[in-house]
Formats: C-alpha cells, structure tokens, sequence
C-alpha cells in the first residue's frame, strides 16, 4: 500500500512516497533528501532527519522523501511542510486501511528520558505535548514540535504526549518520535470492523 503527495509553494517543494511495511518485507530503509534552495543552512537540518527516520521505523512506514528548502532562512518552513505532507499521505494510508485498532498508548524509556504517548486515529485532530518549556527552546526545536502540529492537523489524529522525565536534548525528543512511532504501529493494527460506534472514522 503507497501513497503519494506532492507540495510547492513558494519556501519548499515535497515530493513524498509513503507506504506500509509488510510482513516479511527485508527492505525498511528511508530515502530522506532535504537540501536547500539558497545559501548555506543557518540550521543543521540533519537531526531533524535522524527523528524522522526513527519515526517512521517505528511506526512500520517507509518513506520516500525529497524536499528543497529555503534553510537558508531557516528549518521552520521546510520541517512544518514536512509534517504537511507525511501527515497528509498518513491519512490516505489508514482511510485505505479501513478498520484497525484505532487507539493505542506507550510508555518509552530512552536512557535517562522517559516519554508516555496515547494516540487516537479518529478522524478529529487534536494535540497536546506537555513537558517542554517553550521559552527554553532553541528555534530549532520549536521547529522539532511543529512539526507535531502539521503532522496531527493533516492526519486528523489526536495525539497526547508527555515527557516526564529526562536532561539530554537529544534523548527527549528522539523519544517523542519514537514513542508516537510505536503508538501508530499497534494503533494500525487490523481488525475485521471499523472500530467505531459511529460505523466511521
């Protein structure tokens, strides 16, 4: 199962291929591409890929990504239309799909960090992250959470994610995405009706 979502405006240009891993599938490799469009990056966009890529695994989707940035601004554009477009092919994948688990929580540990997500693919998108001080974050990590906010708004999902714990930049987020990964995967579960009183998601 593929699907495909091309975006461009006048900051990015997207081309994303997203399909779900089958069972038995020996080739779970992401190709991530996002270079920029003008000058030199002001930021590393490289961590960013490092996140996304660990999502995805988790999550059992495989992408195919290729964007064209103007990170010579900075990542704030090219991350959020990111999110955009993975959430917009997401919300084709499991519309496709049809009946599946639909909720879904986790509890992840990452070294000394530890993050706890639920997750509902329920056709209304809503999110809370809780446990990051905006004011202490660097642009680029704003830019790490925005992409949270794209991502639940086009894939109409609810999405609920709270770091307890934890020091290390690095573990903390990485954790967010991973934990929201491991909540997709058992949430697309399939099951033989809509799990819905409504008869829809």
């Amino acid at each position: 199962m593929r699907v495909e979502v091309n975006r461009k405006t006048k900051e990015t240009d997207i081309q994303l291929a997203l399909s779900l891993i089958e069972l038995g599938e020996k080739d779970q490799s992401n190709k991530i591409e996002i270079e920029s469009n003008g000058g030199p990056s002001i930021e590393s966009i490289g961590l960013f890929s490092h996140f996304l890529n660990a999502f995805l695994f988790y999550a059992g989707l495989k992408v195919e990504l290729k964007v064209v940035g103007d990170l010579w601004v900075d990542a704030h554009h090219t991350i959020e239309d990111i999110g955009i477009c993975i959430g917009q092919a997401f919300r084709k994948l499991y519309l496709e799909v049809g009946s599946f688990e639909r909720f879904s929580e986790c509890l992840l540990p990452m070294d000394e960090a530890l993050v706890r997500t639920a997750l509902d693919i329920s056709g209304r998108p809503f999110l809370y992250m809780g446990g990051f001080e905006s004011n202490t974050l660097s642009n680029i990590e704003q830019s790490y959470l925005e992409f949270w906010n794209a991502f639940v708004r086009e894939s109409r999902i609810c999405l609920h994610v709270d770091v307890l714990r934890g020091t290390n930049r690095h573990h903390l987020f990485e954790g967010v995405y991973k934990s929201v990964g491991r909540c997709i995967k058992r949430a697309l579960v399939t099951q033989t009706n809509i799990q819905s009183t409504k008869g829809v998601i």
